[in-house]
């Protein structure tokens, strides 16, 4: 499908998605707009863990203006992960472990997913990737990764060994959520990606955290 130039003023967006759940504030969203906006480095912006679509929406605002294509990569089948990484205070039986466990199901969610990107008419910038993102295989360049998954460590670091080889010279990985204490694993494994060898700078937006990165070389993996 060709694509219709659209453009849309962030301070709209932001109050177009208010309905969707997912836990972003005004400054990380626009944070997500303008490394989406970028027109250089070339190359897709892939984003791992798409929810209901609101920080993908950001995206498809900043792609609508650099000209790039948002895949996003999500097999909504609910965040039963979580439940392995509780604090030891939080009883399986918790308020929070039942919200986990009462997700919508996959077509539910994928349709909330659409719903919040065809409202604000940014729809035709995204495809989506019904799949584990482990199970993708990256084939092309990209200019902005964003890594809100499985945040296991073992998960977390499978992403980065996929998809950190792909992203070009002065491309940008985010990774959300990194203030929060109960992902542990994926502080640490940040932590190391923070002294990787291609890390040219690195910036903290809230509980966003990312990296620009410089060229691509033979070290390109998440050890």
């Amino acid at each position: 499908m060709q694509k219709v130039p659209k453009k849309i003023t962030f301070r709209k967006l932001w109050r177009k998605t208010r309905h969707a759940r997912g836990f972003l504030t005004k400054a990380e969203a626009f944070k997500l707009f303008r490394m989406a906006a970028r027109k250089n480095p070339p190359g897709d912006i892939v984003e791992i863990g798409a929810h209901e679509g609101k920080k993908t929406a950001f995206l498809a605002a900043g792609a609508a203006r650099s000209g790039k294509d948002v895949i996003a990569i999500d097999p909504f089948v609910g965040r039963t992960w979580l439940l392995d990484i509780l604090d030891e205070d939080k009883p399986l039986q918790s308020m929070e472990a039942n919200f986990i466990r009462e997700a919508p199901g996959e077509k539910e969610a994928m349709t909330r997913f659409w719903a919040t990107l065809e409202d604000v008419g940014l729809d035709d910038y995204v495809s989506l990737a019904l799949i584990e993102s482990q199970q993708v295989e990256a084939d092309s360049d990209i200019s902005l990764l964003v890594i809100d998954g499985d945040h296991r460590g073992a998960a977390v670091a499978a992403d980065l060994n996929t998809f950190l080889p792909k992203v070009v010279e002065n491309g940008c990985v985010i990774f959300p959520d990194f203030a929060n204490p109960r992902y542990q694993s994926r502080q640490e494994l940040v932590k190391t990606l923070s002294r990787h060898p291609r890390v040219a700078s690195c910036f903290v937006v809230g509980s966003l955290w990312g990296a620009i990165l410089g060229p691509p070389d033979a070290e390109d993996d998440a050890d």
